[in-house]
């Protein structure tokens, strides 16, 4: 029937310049249905909808959360939470090693050159996501390596990345 979100709360909430005394303001929240708060219609997606859709889908419409359905039964809630989660992981946060964003060519077998150059020297890429580039032709590779030190990594990739924007140890946790 309908979905209530944090912003509908505190759509219905007083504001702190009320002239209301706290009275009558629990007064008035008493009287206010979930039914006058709730957002309709509410968009939902399936358990079969693809991730990124989901993403694309609360970041079109500004919302924090999407219903999961399985036919007319609530199965789950996709929130921007489980997004950060997520998007964690892609990025291997909870893995020490070395980050590197770097600007790459985009052109088929980039990513396969880079990754057997830096296996080549003893490396192992331990997370990875692959962005679209700020120039036309180019994509951002965004990647965590361990068993390489900082410089064997700098000449690995030297080759086959346009520019590297960023590099660093990270400790992971």
């Amino acid at each position: 029937m309908g979905i209530v979100a944090e912003a509908d709360l505190l759509k219905a909430s007083p504001s702190e310049g009320t002239t209301l005394s706290i009275h009558e303001m629990k007064y008035l929240l008493s009287r206010i249905t979930v039914a006058e708060l709730m957002t309709k219609p509410v968009i939902t997606v399936t358990e079969n909808t693809p991730l990124e859709d989901a993403a694309r889908i609360m970041v079109d419409h500004e919302i924090g959360g999407l219903p999961v359905m399985c036919g007319s039964n609530l199965v789950g809630i996709i929130t921007e939470t489980t997004l950060f989660r997520i998007f964690m992981e892609l990025l291997g946060a909870r893995k020490a090693g070395m980050r590197v964003t770097a600007e790459v060519p985009d052109t088929p077998g980039e990513l396969a050159r880079l990754a057997q150059a830096i296996y080549e020297r003893g490396g192992n890429i331990v997370a990875l996501g692959t962005f679209q580039g700020d120039l036309p032709g180019t994509g951002l590779f965004t990647f965590k390596v361990d068993g390489i030190t900082r410089e064997a990594l700098e000449v690995a990739i030297h080759p086959f990345v346009d520019k590297i924007i960023d590099i660093r140890s990270t400790s992971g946790s």
